[in-house]
């Protein structure tokens, strides 16, 4: 992806800088063109992506994990196996709303299967 090597050579460019707490002719420079946050999230529909943005790679790095959606539904049938969720409480909340009876039913199936 193109967006990832130029991230890496703006990163390369400024995280010198920021970790020793200096100022340099790049990062104002940079700043003047991009706006103070220069860290960008790397999804292209997110406001974090354009407008926003973060002040150090870190809390974008905790912003984009809520991109990831790494909980994912059990339900065969379902939509949500392969979107995910982005929190545990989102999954649970979704799974009690829409396949509470399902879920019960495969989890005594599979307790027969294992007996």
């Amino acid at each position: 992806m193109l967006w990832v090597v130029l991230e890496d050579i703006l990163e390369g460019i400024i995280q010198p800088d920021i970790e020793t707490g200096s100022s340099s002719n790049h990062i104002e420079m940079l700043q003047k063109l991009y706006g103070p946050k220069l860290y960008k999230c790397c999804f292209p529909s997110c406001e974090a992506s354009s407008e926003a943005g973060f002040e150090t790679s870190a809390q974008r790095q905790l912003h984009e994990h809520k991109h990831a959606r790494p909980y994912k539904c059990l339900s065969e049938d379902c939509t949500f196996k392969e979107v995910g969720f982005a929190t545990t409480a989102a999954l649970q909340h979704h799974q009690n709303e829409h396949h509470n009876d399902a879920l019960a039913q495969r989890k005594r199936k599979a307790r027969n299967i294992k007996a």
